[in-house]
């Protein structure tokens, strides 16, 4: 896959609530909630684990708790891209694209990536 990324990413565990708003691909997943793993994170979008696949541009809403933390950041964003390891894996991974027009706290987000971006450098 080539990279394409416009942000730094780090990696980062954290709990992470999907609900699926649109996905005309699999209109049977509109409405699914569903937890998953987030592997990696930055300013712009996430990097998740799913057990079922997402379709690529579907709409989703995303509830994210970071380790070490109980805040919750509510962001929006469609599915980017999907791999599912070539059955070397039951996982999905899919990359999700935040509609950073569509998320008010934007300012607290980059607070937070770039804190985790600053510890990841030191460590």
């Amino acid at each position: 896959m080539q990279e394409r990324r416009n942000s730094p990413r780090v990696q980062q565990a954290a709990i992470v609530t999907v609900i699926v708003q649109s996905a005309p691909e699999s209109p049977d997943l509109e409405g699914k909630v569903f937890p998953c793993r987030l592997t990696d994170v930055s300013l712009g979008g996430v990097k998740l684990w799913v057990d079922d696949p997402i379709p690529v541009g579907a709409l989703l809403e995303l509830e994210i708790v970071l380790n070490n933390t109980s805040e919750r950041y509510h962001h929006t964003g469609y599915v980017a891209w999907v791999w599912d390891g070539e059955g070397l894996t039951d996982w999905h991974n899919v990359g999700i694209k935040f509609n950073m027009s569509a998320y008010q706290q934007f300012n607290i987000w980059e607070s937070v990536i770039t804190g985790l971006l600053e510890t990841n450098k030191t460590n």
